[in-house]
């Protein structure tokens, strides 16, 4: 195992694993924001809900596919630079887990809706 960020001195492909990192953090944030701009805010708290929880489930599976590449790209050349990127990926998932609060707040829920979380 070796830390090498030089792309001269690895493999040619190397390069792809932290874009394609930084790639999946940013298509995340934009899916997430996407989808979120198109819940009514006058729909019932199911479907708000639901609405919700399709976002969250794509902007999850969009890390999770970028920190897997780069741990596939440690295993493939011993870099644990891609590390850092599959690490990066795996805290922004982490810090965008769903709580009450931040339902409460993205979906603008009110009093009897809140009760049912």
């Amino acid at each position: 195992m070796f830390f090498d960020a030089n792309p001269k001195t690895t493999s040619p492909f190397n390069p792809i694993f932290p874009i394609m990192g930084l790639i999946t953090i940013s298509a995340s944030i934009f899916f997430y924001r996407n989808l979120m701009a198109k819940i009514d805010k006058n729909a019932p708290a199911d479907t708000k809900i639901n609405m919700y929880q399709s976002a969250f489930i794509i902007s999850s599976a969009m890390l999770e596919g970028g920190a897997l590449f780069n741990i596939v790209g440690f295993f493939m050349t011993h870099n644990s630079f891609f590390l850092i990127f599959g690490a990066a990926n795996f805290i922004f998932l982490i810090l965008k887990r769903p709580t009450r609060n931040k339902l409460i707040s993205a979906l603008q829920l009110q009093y009897p809706d809140t009760e049912a979380l």
